[in-house]
């Protein structure tokens, strides 16, 4: 079995969106994608209380019948059997109800009679494809379709109808809840999220097994890699969790992997399955052979499962801003700056560490250069490369260096090679547009911008074997609608927005590429102008203000004064 590439493929059982009603976490309104509080003990959830939809009144007009099937909608059924009862004997037969959602907010459709049917408008919010992606709708939108109606044994019955769901936003909390289903890096060495949703009365351990195994979303998939070969199923019907531990059963083809490739499957089984409350450990299982080496349950925390983890910076990684004198760190509560002519180099816009922290780019104060120096007494400062108009450095864990930069025809993004190579950046959704801000995860294959003044994510698709170009692609709103400002990774699957949103004074708000946002706490910080965040989520949110002061967030949502200062940025 050789590594390959694989494109998202059709998913073997439907996963909808859903959002995790926690702390101020809000349904999604305009982006793909935060996390919300976290997840308690198992022990500790209050019990998931299903309400079943009721069926077909007696002698219900057929405005009634299709209220009723969109309210049986909203209920998860495996089959959707309450559904189908309002549904003719052939439609029911017909009907796919897992080719996706059509997510409506406000008051219920409105539901006119016509003839041969019925007519239902609906305001969309948002609409959530077969592999669980969330597309956020424009605000405003609104979707009209049709029922066909004919009476069955003297009842109205709805007898043609689209495929799919039609769900309210308030029934995702109620029914679904979101999970991380991890597939590789181009390179094969750290893990990536790709946000799915599943229903809270299923087995969550056997959907995200099955998700995983059918393949990344079409979003993401582009970007990353999966280590199963297109053929790998369960071997089971089911994924039991026993005392802690997931037993995951493959089918066959799976043992005749290399070693290698097999602790890859593993990973990616044991990082997806251990997000569960009530998995500790998981078992994989190629027939009844182990797969891992060891022929044991392993856990996140082993050592050859942790290697993969999604990339974090460590908890005593400093904060770097621009002091007064040149970049420089907090120490015992003290600027200090850094090591070399960077530390003596005050008069520059911004900057960006590499993740390594021992080396940074600087963009010159007139922002027609690029110039990059490591940390060190005896480092000199070199030319990277020239541009126009240049802000909002970023590098990445492959070592490229990413920039705005308005003298790029097109996108108004340069790429650059620590050599100063150039990198063709291939980005059609940027043509003409305006690009403010860009900050590239960690792990390599994404990146969040500003975009006419709106918060985006895109995918880095890359080439291992081709180093000429990457590619941008799949650009998607993030979080609500406002006055965008900055953006930042604060976890491997949620990024901080810098918001004004109703004109008020610009906060932090916590998008998920899952789609959900959490809205700041606290009092508002005027004149914010810069956040600067990184993962994990524990690290603290840095706020610039246009006086130059550096602010924290406290317990209790307050904002406090760390240092004076311009640009804060962690590595990355």
């Amino acid at each position: 079995m050789g590594e390959r590439v694989r494109g998202a493929a059709a998913a073997a059982t439907f996963v909808a969106l859903g959002v995790l009603a926690a702390g101020c976490a809000q349904i999604p309104t305009s982006g793909p994608v935060v996390g919300g509080e976290p997840i308690e003990p198992a022990d500790q959830q209050p019990p998931f209380i299903q309400v079943q939809a009721p069926p077909p009144a007696q002698g219900a007009e057929p405005a009634e019948i299709a209220d009723g099937l969109i309210e049986a909608m909203g209920s998860y059924e495996a089959g959707f059997e309450t559904a189908r009862l309002f549904l003719t004997e052939d439609a029911a037969l017909s009907w796919n109800a897992t080719a996706g959602i059509t997510v409506y907010g406000g008051a219920r459709p409105d539901i006119k009679e016509i003839p041969g049917g019925v007519r239902v408008t609906m305001n969309v919010t948002g609409t959530v494809g077969v592999d669980g992606t969330y597309e956020a709708a424009p605000a405003g939108t609104t979707k009209t379709i049709e029922f066909g109606t004919e009476r069955v044994n003297g009842e109205w019955r709805i007898s043609d109808l689209p495929d799919g769901l039609i769900v309210a936003e308030f029934t995702f909390g109620r029914e679904y809840e979101p999970h991380n289903v991890y597939y590789f890096d181009p390179g094969l060495n750290v893990l990536v999220p790709d946000p799915v949703y599943l229903p809270q009365n299923e087995n969550a351990a056997t959907l995200l097994a099955q998700r995983l195994l059918a393949g990344p979303s079409d979003w993401l998939a582009a970007a990353v890699r999966t280590s199963f070969p297109e053929s790998t199923e369960l071997g089971v019907d089911a994924v039991p969790v026993r005392a802690g531990t997931a037993t995951v059963k493959l089918s066959g083809d799976a043992g005749l992997a290399t070693p290698e490739e097999r602790e890859l499957m593993t990973a990616q089984l044991v990082w997806t399955l251990s997000e569960l409350p009530e998995v500790d450990q998981v078992e994989v299982l190629s027939g009844d052979v182990p797969l891992p080496q060891g022929g044991r349950a392993v856990s996140t925390e082993d050592g050859t499962m942790a290697k993969f983890a999604p990339p974090v910076l460590s908890l005593e990684t400093p904060l770097y801003f621009i002091s007064d004198d040149g970049i420089a760190t907090l120490a015992g509560g003290e600027p200090r700056p850094v090591q070399g002519p960077l530390g003596e180099m005050a008069d520059i816009r911004e900057f960006a560490v590499n993740v390594g922290g021992n080396r940074a780019v600087v963009v010159s104060a007139a922002g027609d250069e690029l110039q990059v120096a490591s940390f060190g007494a005896d480092e000199v400062v070199e030319t990277l490369a020239q541009g126009i108009d240049l802000s909002s450095p970023s590098w990445d864990r492959a070592g490229l260096v990413w920039a705005v930069d308005h003298g790029v025809e097109g996108p108004g993004v340069r790429v650059n090679r620590p050599n100063g190579e150039s990198v063709e950046l291939i980005a059609p959704g940027l043509q003409g547009r305006d690009v403010d801000r860009l900050a590239v995860s960690l792990d390599g294959t994404r990146v969040a911008m500003i975009v006419d003044g709106r918060a985006y994510v895109g995918t880095i698709i890359r080439d291992v074997d081709a180093r000429s170009a990457i590619r941008l692609d799949e650009l998607r709103p993030l979080g609500p609608e406002g006055q965008a400002i900055d953006v930042g990774w604060n976890a491997a699957d949620s990024v901080v927005v810098l918001l004004a949103t109703g004109g008020d004074e610009p906060l932090p708000y916590i998008v998920g590429l899952s789609g959900q946002v959490t809205e700041p706490r606290g009092l508002a910080v005027e004149n914010a102008t810069r956040v600067a965040t990184a993962p994990p989520t524990e690290r603290r949110i840095i706020l610039e203000t246009a006086a130059g002061v550096l602010l924290e967030q406290r317990p209790g949502n307050r904002w406090s004064e760390i240092t004076t200062g311009r640009a804060p940025a962690y590595p990355g």
